[in-house]
């Protein structure tokens, strides 16, 4: 049986999440099975995604445990279908330096334990539909929550339309910001993230690309100050433009990403300089908020072949007990929030083979890191400054 094998088993789906893993692979890595499912093969296995590709040939690689320690293993990836959907199995061995006569034992050679294996895993995949199902809903559920940011934003663009449409003034003015930009943005982005949901749910699933991690900050920063509240938010955009940055994934992820936790960001500004009117974001005292430092920091820093985006707010700092479970589903600090924001922005780092985590900044706000694996580093600074 799969549980009772003595080598790691991993299953992924065609872009190398994981989807099932067995007791051995739980006592390989040192992660739990919740922890495990739904991160990235290239989190576990360096170049994992590259042995993917190379499949079904036995090869050896570098394997990484949850503490950061790492291990020579030797993998054996083999790939087949159902329903038209790419499935990958890895079969993981830790030791390398047993002799190959070792290889043999119970009565089986290692390769005829591995062809008796796959066939147990295939018996398997009605589990593996199941747990698909759930992930399209989970899927559905994010989208919905990333969908009503954008159309939040594209609401209040045209509140703003309305008040100033008998003032010509007022609207040359609004038309001469960046709040046309930033609409034009907004309404790209549902675009994409309704062809996106579309795709993932049929064969032709979404293709990555190199993404400029300078312009994507950028462009989610645009909705940011948007209404009359938020227009008082000072933002101050740090992330080194000498250099434009890419990370591999699809375009509408990383939107999500930004958007979640500059949005955070800003309601929890908007909260602590607060209370308003009705105790969150009505008319009153607006002018609380017009203080002399920046409000929102965006940092940037690379290092081990990583790029890592820091966002601070200058608002409450996040409860020590409470910072391991603000990434789980549910969890909402918000009197509005639903608790999907941050699990979704998990869900998708640890598809691009990153990391996210909060911490403390200085003595009051708190700090969101999100950290990606770097793919290209071109010099000098965006190509629209």
């Amino acid at each position: 049986m799969v549980e009772a094998a003595r080598d790691a088993i991993l299953v992924m789906d065609h872009k190398g999440s994981i989807m099932y893993c067995n007791s051995a692979a739980i006592r390989l890595f040192g992660y739990n099975s919740d922890e495990i499912i739904g991160v990235n093969i290239r989190v576990l296995l360096l170049k994992g995604g590259d042995l993917i590709q190379r499949e079904p040939k036995i090869s050896e690689s570098v394997a990484v445990k949850k503490d950061g320690s790492k291990f020579p293993a030797e993998v054996v990836i083999s790939g087949y279908e159902l329903d038209n959907r790419r499935y990958f199995m890895a079969t993981v061995r830790g030791n390398l330096y047993q002799q190959r006569e070792e290889d043999i034992y119970d009565g089986e050679s290692y390769s005829y334990r591995q062809a008796k294996i796959e066939v147990e895993t295939l018996l398997k995949q009605k589990e593996l539909l199941i747990r698909q199902q759930d992930q399209i809903f989970e899927m559905y559920a994010y989208s919905a929550h990333t969908l009503k940011n954008y159309i939040s934003t594209i609401i209040t663009f045209f509140e703003l339309l309305k008040k100033r449409k008998n003032k010509p003034e007022k609207l040359n003015e609004l038309l001469e910001e960046d709040y046309i930009e930033s609409l034009d943005f907004e309404l790209q982005s549902m675009y994409d993230l309704l062809v996106s949901v579309l795709k993932s749910t049929s064969v032709n699933n979404v293709e990555e690309g190199d993404l400029d991690v300078n312009e994507y900050i950028k462009k989610n920063l645009l909705p940011l100050r948007m209404g009359k509240k938020s227009s008082c938010l000072k933002v101050e955009n740090n992330f080194p433009s000498d250099k434009r940055y890419y990370v591999r994934g699809i375009a509408v992820n990383l939107n999500t990403i930004l958007r979640n936790i500059f949005n955070n960001a800003r309601d929890e500004i908007l909260m602590y300089y607060g209370p308003w009117d009705d105790g969150f974001y009505a008319e009153g005292n607006i002018n609380v908020i017009d203080t002399e430092e920046s409000h929102i920091i965006i940092e940037g820093y690379v290092d081990d072949n990583n790029v890592l985006i820091k966002i601070s707010n200058r608002g409450r700092l996040i409860p020590e007990e409470k910072k391991e479970f603000i990434f789980e589903k549910g969890v909402t600090f918000k009197a509005t929030g639903t608790g999907y924001g941050l699990t979704d922005c998990r869900k998708i780092v640890r598809e691009m083979g990153g990391k996210i985590w909060a911490e403390d900044f200085a003595d009051k706000g708190s700090t969101f890191c999100i950290q990606l694996p770097l793919v290209n580093v071109i010099e000098g600074g965006s190509t629209d400054d």
